[in-house]
């Protein structure tokens, strides 16, 4: 047996380390496989990342309109994408060089545009300029591109890329913004007022116009420190309220009036309104205003309240001054025609036939004097204000009759005859009756009096109907009422004159009549509160025609004329001791002697008290069955005498008259409220004074 033994170690070593060799070939084969796909799948991520980052940037690109450009050194090629094209206003793919674009910039903004270039081909520095170019179509647009250089591996430049982005309505809203800034600024500064704007985020002022400085006096450089400083200079008495208005509570309305304190210690007078600015969102984010100096209309405010003040203190001393006119012209004008009265009725004794023409002439005169007096005072009051007129449905025939009966008696001593000429289809009318009986008296009267002996005098009153309407109570729209006489007439240059107050027409004739000037200016005033017109038509030496037209009330055909007054009772003798007890408050001696010598006569006692305090003392004492109270007396006066005695438990049913020389339509109320249950003005008819003493004693249900 041949054995041939070899050492194979070493191939066996050889081997096993080339089977490790492989076995971690493979290993390494199968990693790199492994890290290949990943690496592979990396890269497809990343594409895809790239790709979705390169669609967004083109959808950003094309969403702002920018577009992008590279321009060659070399060359002078360009490379346009599409957008750019657009810009331009070109069809994409149009063969573009660096000579055409040049000639599509703008020759205004050439020069700065070619320094740029030139700067970044120098500095390789980035480039951000505004340029504008000219479209084919005539356009102008602005660009703002934005560039920079590229350069090979030696360091030459070899072109510029960048981006183009179309700023044209940018650029045209900026310039009407400061164009519309310009003109604010300009209003703001021009008007002498402070327009201010506060931003309520930062609590700070936007916006204050120059006016601050010559309106408070202060720089405006103190609100830009200090929102707050101008509420520093407010008058310390307006500063607590209007620190108190925070901004938020400017939302709605604001409007405040207040005074600010300049530098040089000047008070000045400040009206300042603001209003809300919103954002889109409809939140408000800013509050605008205007502060304007209102001092001098505060000072003409204050002038005309010192005036008003002046006047209305002028109107009620005027208003005292006729109140106290009155009551000095009224109370003795009340003795004078009582006692006529008196004595005409025999209350002193026989009269002879001498004595009652005497009389009768006092008497008249003392009327005429009574007329006077009213008419002034009517004047005055319709002058201020004072007087309402108190309407009421009065049929026209009687009020024309009682008017014309007023004045038969002094027409019939001149032998003038009177014509009454009243249509039937004058309806009833809503009037004053009281003050249109007045009016045609007023004039009545003028007629008699510029009429000569045997002259003729016509009342006319006639309906106005509409125009082109039947003539029916139904169409009737106002009454006209004419005064014709056939007196001395009047000159045309005169007639302007006749309605003026205390104004006489001066002519020789004229000075033969008597007459203060006031009738015609109260008639005109009186027929002007009812809303009517007066006119007058004259002819010298023929005669005058004046007219009335008063314009319809809405009332009724059918309603009843005012009841008539009460008719006077028959007065009786009666035995003193039996007779009620009058008591009678009054300081005037003639007075006295007229009311208790004409109130005896016809069976009262009296019983005087010459002041309100005696009086109240007297007729708790007494218990007379009436009080005639004069109202102006000495110490405590008849209003307060009537208002305590009302206040007894004694005092509550016993009949009082009000007494007095006032006679305005406000002093008949202050009468009544004071507890009085009736009122008479001086002076007063006695027959009337007891005719309403008989009537409140039978309220009373005390035999007289």
């Amino acid at each position: 047996m041949l054995l041939i033994i070899r050492d194979i170690s070493d191939r066996q070593a050889a081997l096993r380390e080339r089977q490790r060799s492989q076995e971690q070939l493979h290993r390494l084969n199968q990693n790199l496989e492994e890290t290949v796909n990943q690496r592979t799948q990396e890269l497809r991520q990343r594409e895809a990342q790239l790709q979705e980052l390169s669609d967004r940037l083109t959808m950003a690109l094309e969403s702002a309109s920018i577009g992008c450009w590279e321009a060659s050194l070399r060359d002078s090629s360009l490379v346009w994408d599409e957008r750019i094209y657009d810009i331009y206003g070109l069809t994409p793919g149009t063969a573009m060089d660096y000579p055409t674009w040049w000639s599509l910039v703008h020759p205004n903004d050439r020069p700065g545009l070619k320094q740029t270039i030139e700067q970044m081909l120098r500095t390789d520095e980035d480039a951000y300029i505004d340029f504008r170019i000219l479209r084919n179509d005539g356009t102008v647009r602005t660009l703002k591109s934005s560039a920079r250089v590229r350069r090979d591996e030696a360091g030459e430049p070899v072109s510029l890329v960048g981006i183009n982005l179309d700023i044209t309505d940018r650029k045209r809203s900026e310039l009407a913004l400061k164009e519309s800034e310009e003109k604010f600024r300009q209003l703001a500064e021009a008007v002498d007022a402070v327009f201010w704007i506060v931003d309520l985020a930062s609590r700070s002022h936007v916006y204050v116009s120059p006016a601050y400085e010559r309106i408070w006096g202060y720089p405006v450089e103190e609100l830009y420190e200090n929102p707050n400083a101008w509420l520093e200079h407010l008058h310390p008495e307006d500063r607590p309220r209007i620190a108190a208005s925070p901004a938020e509570e400017l939302l709605e309305e604001y409007n405040e009036e207040y005074r600010i304190i300049r530098t040089d210690g000047e008070v000045r007078w400040i009206r300042d309104r603001a209003f809300a600015i919103r954002n889109e969102q409809g939140q408000v984010y800013r509050v605008a205003g205007i502060a304007e100096d209102i001092s001098d209309r505060k000072h003409a405010e204050a002038q005309l309240q010192q005036t008003n003040e002046q006047l209305l203190r002028a109107t009620r001393l005027k208003d005292e001054f006729l109140a106290s006119m009155s009551h000095e012209l009224r109370t003795p004008l009340n003795a004078i025609l009582g006692m006529t009265e008196a004595l005409q009725e025999e209350v002193f004794g026989p009269v002879g036939d001498a004595q009652r023409h005497a009389l009768q002439t006092i008497e008249s005169s003392g009327g005429h004097l009574l007329a006077l007096i009213n008419d002034i005072l009517d004047v005055a009051k319709i002058e201020s204000g004072q007087v309402e007129l108190n309407l009421s449905a009065t049929a026209i025939a009687p009020l024309c009759e009682a008017s014309v009966s007023f004045i038969k008696q002094q027409a019939l001593s001149k032998d003038i005859q009177i014509q009454l000429d009243l249509s039937p289809a004058v309806p009833q009318m809503l009037i004053d009756e009281r003050r249109m009986r007045q009016v045609l008296i007023n004039l009545l009267n003028n007629a008699v009096k510029f009429t000569p002996e045997g002259g003729r005098i016509t009342l006319k009153v006639a309906p106005l109907y509409q125009e082109f309407s039947p003539q029916s109570s139904a169409s009737v729209t106002g009454v006209h009422w004419s005064v014709q006489d056939t007196g001395i007439g009047i000159a045309p240059e005169h007639l302007p004159k006749l309605f003026q107050p205390f104004v006489q027409i001066d002519s020789a004739l004229n000075r033969q009549f008597e007459g203060t000037g006031l009738g015609l200016s109260l008639v005109k005033r009186l027929v002007e509160l009812h809303g009517g017109e007066v006119g007058v038509t004259s002819q010298v030496g023929v005669g005058s025609c004046f007219s009335v037209t008063l314009p319809m009330g809405t009332v009724s055909s059918s309603l009843s004329q005012t009841p008539p007054e009460h008719s006077q009772s028959p007065l009786r003798d009666s035995k003193l001791e039996s007779s009620p007890l009058i008591l009678l408050a009054e300081d005037n001696a003639a007075n006295i002697q007229t009311l208790s010598s004409y109130l005896n006569a016809k069976g009262y006692q009296v019983l005087l008290a010459k002041d309100g305090a005696e009086a109240i003392q007297q007729a708790q004492e007494q218990q007379p069955n009436l009080i005639i109270m004069d109202v102006q007396m000495p110490g405590m006066d008849g209003l307060e005498a009537m208002q305590r005695i009302r206040q007894q438990s004694w005092g509550l049913d016993v009949p009082i008259i009000a007494l007095t020389a006032l006679a305005l339509e406000s002093d008949e109320q202050r009468c009544l409220q004071a507890g009085a249950d009736e009122y008479l003005s001086k002076p007063v008819k006695l027959k009337h004074l007891v005719v309403q003493i008989e009537a409140l004693l039978e309220r009373s249900n005390i035999q007289v």
